[in-house]
């Protein structure tokens, strides 16, 4: 008769050892459930400040004394031409042009940004002071205007726009009037995402028959603006900025990332291709703003006004700052 083997082991080990690989698996589940939900991390100053930006900058800006030698007068002037986001603040001193003074104290820093305005014409050929006035704002006709020394057009239409836009408009006619293009050292280009928010193409499907760029696109404005510039005002640098990150607003109210929202002709990345697009075309300069400042879909509520659209004064500084750094020392 065979006798019955008893186990080395007690058995309060086995069943350790299987309370041990059961425990083992409820850990492995629970952390599994709190991974899959999440924590919410509310991102700091210092989190934003350590993070390092892939940007897409192009600066080709040269020192005055170097490339117009000839002419230099010492003082650094930069014109800025835009819109809403450069204009706002100009009340009290909190504008991006107003903290890029303190950061370029030398500099003479002219504003002409129309408000409501944006880059791209609103016809693909021209019409009339009376039938669009807005047109004769937007960067080509003011950069006509410049050229041929002749403010006509904008004199002519201003008659035209509504007078709250007329009392906000007139002054900035004025100063860019007054500005001797002579002296003028550099070009800052500083239109905000209007273009990409009013469905304007970012660049014509098809080449015009003519050959000259559609100034109803935003390519084709960047071009004809800059070269026909250029051809007159040979001691001009430019420099384009692209816009930052907003919201755009979707058929049902809904505010949707610029970098997700089709506007009817892409989304704002497809504008911000096309203004790197230009700086190799004409020789301008791009300053990448959409992805040189840490203003997106985690941030825009430290950053955005409530529109979601306008850079308030921290946002304002940050714009401001990242121009600054990348231009002053070639001025």
């Amino acid at each position: 008769m065979s006798k019955r083997r008893v186990p080395n082991v007690p058995r309060i080990v086995g069943w350790s050892l299987a309370l041990i690989l059961v425990i083992c698996v409820l850990v492995f589940f629970i952390r599994l459930a709190v991974w899959n939900k999440g924590v919410k991390y509310i991102v700091t100053d210092e989190d934003i400040a350590s993070i390092k930006l892939d940007t897409n900058d192009n600066i080709t800006i040269l020192p005055a004394n170097i490339f117009r030698a000839d002419t230099d007068d010492g003082v650094p002037t930069i014109l800025v031409l835009g819109n809403d986001s450069y204009y706002e603040g100009l009340d009290d001193k909190t504008a991006i042009t107003d903290y890029l003074s303190e950061s370029i104290p030398n500099a003479d820093i002219i504003n002409c940004c129309f408000p409501g305005s944006q880059l791209s014409c609103y016809n693909p050929h021209e019409t009339s002071p009376a039938e669009c006035p807005e047109d004769y704002f937007t960067l080509f006709y003011l950069i006509l205007g410049a050229n041929l020394n002749d403010f006509s057009r904008q004199n002519e239409a201003m008659m035209y726009l509504p007078d709250d836009k007329k009392s906000v408009y007139q002054p900035i006619l004025d100063r860019f009037m007054a500005v001797d293009f002579n002296k003028v050292d550099l070009v800052l280009i500083c239109y905000d995402a209007h273009d990409y928010l009013n469905g304007v193409m970012p660049q014509s499907p098809v080449p015009t028959e003519d050959g000259i760029p559609d100034v109803s696109t935003f390519l084709g404005t960047l071009q004809l603006s800059v070269g026909s510039n250029a051809s007159v005002y040979p001691t001009i640098q430019y420099a384009y900025v692209s816009p930052i990150f907003c919201y755009a607003t979707d058929p049902s109210g809904n505010k949707v990332a610029s970098t997700l929202y089709n506007s009817g002709n892409g989304t704002i990345a497809d504008y911000y291709n096309a203004g790197r697009a230009t700086s190799d075309y004409v020789g301008l300069s791009f300053i990448d703003m959409l992805f040189g400042v840490p203003i997106h879909e985690e941030t825009a509520d430290d950053y955005l006004e409530k529109d979601g659209i306008t850079p308030n004064k921290k946002a304002r500084k940050e714009v401001a700052d990242r121009i600054a750094k990348l231009i002053a020392e070639r001025l």
